[in-house]
C-alpha cells in the first residue's frame, strides 16, 4: 500500500499528510510533522514515576532519575550508562559544532551546569540518581574537602548500597520517606545487586516491600 495518510505529529500532535509505504513504515518515517519536531522529539524513552520526578531508560538496562523540571534541559540528547569505579552514570555524546570532536558528557554536570574545573558529588554515591526522590537534589557542586570526604565514603572500592557489617554485607534504600532494609548479604556485590535492583524497580514504578522486609527510620 503506497500514498498518503493524514497522522498526528508524534510531537506536537498536529495532523499532518506522511507518506504510507512499507519501507517508510518500517524506518520510521513519516512521525513527525517537520525537521524541528523531529529534532525536538525525546530521544530516549521516559516516563513521570512521582509528581516531580522523570525516568529515562538508558542502556545496559539502567535508568536514570531526574527532575521533571531538569528533563528538557537534556530531552534532545541520547544517553547511554557508563560504568564508573563504584557506580554507573548517564552519559551522552555531543559535538558542539561541525569542526569539533565528539565530547562525552554526563547528565548530572549538564543538569547543573557545571564547570570543567569543578566535581560533582552525588549524595548517596549513586550516579544514576540526579533526582531529588529522596526529599533533596542527589547531586552538588562540591567543594575539594567535600568531594574528597564523598570519596573516601563511596569510591573506595566499596559498591553503592553496600554497608559492611560485622563479618557481612547490609543494604538499604530510601523509599516513601523511609529506610528500607534490603537484608544481609556475603559479598559487597551481592548488596550491591540488592540496591541497584531495588533502585531501578522504583524507578520503573514497580517496587514492592517483599514481606521480610522492614521500614527503618
Amino acid at each position: 500500500m503506497s500514498g498518503k495518510i493524514l497522522r498526528p505529529c508524534e510531537f506536537c500532535g498536529n495532523e499532518f499528510l506522511a507518506k504510507n509505504s512499507p519501507s517508510t513504515i518500517l524506518r520510521g518515517w513519516g512521525r513527525f510533522c517537520s525537521p524541528e519536531c523531529s529534532s525536538s522529539k525525546p530521544k530516549n524513552d521516559h516516563w513521570e514515576i512521582a509528581p516531580g520526578i522523570t525516568c529515562i531508560v538508558l542502556t545496559q538496562q539502567k535508568y536514570a532519575l531526574v527532575d521533571t523540571c531538569h528533563y528538557p534541559l537534556i530531552s534532545k540528547l541520547r544517553w547511554f550508562a557508563i560504568r564508573g569505579n563504584t557506580t554507573y552514570y548517564a552519559a551522552s555524546n555531543v559535538k558542539f559544532s561541525e569542526r569539533s570532536h565528539q565530547k562525552t558528557i554526563r547528565m548530572h554536570r549538564m543538569i547543573l551546569d557545571c564547570p570543567d574545573h569543578l566535581e560533582i558529588d552525588h549524595i548517596d554515591g549513586n550516579g544514576l540518581n540526579n533526582s531529588s526522590i529522596f526529599g533533596v537534589l542527589n547531586i552538588r557542586v562540591a567543594t575539594d574537602r567535600l568531594n574528597s570526604t564523598n570519596k573516601i565514603k563511596h569510591r573506595s572500592g566499596i559498591p553503592v548500597g553496600a554497608v559492611r557489617h560485622r563479618n557481612k554485607w547490609t543494604s538499604k534504600i530510601n523509599f516513601a520517606g523511609k529506610s528500607v532494609y534490603l537484608g544481609i548479604f556475603e559479598t559487597p556485590e551481592l548488596a550491591h545487586s540488592a540496591y541497584m535492583k531495588a533502585f531501578n524497580d522504583i524507578a520503573k514504578g514497580t517496587f514492592i516491600l517483599p514481606s521480610r522486609v522492614r521500614l527503618s527510620g
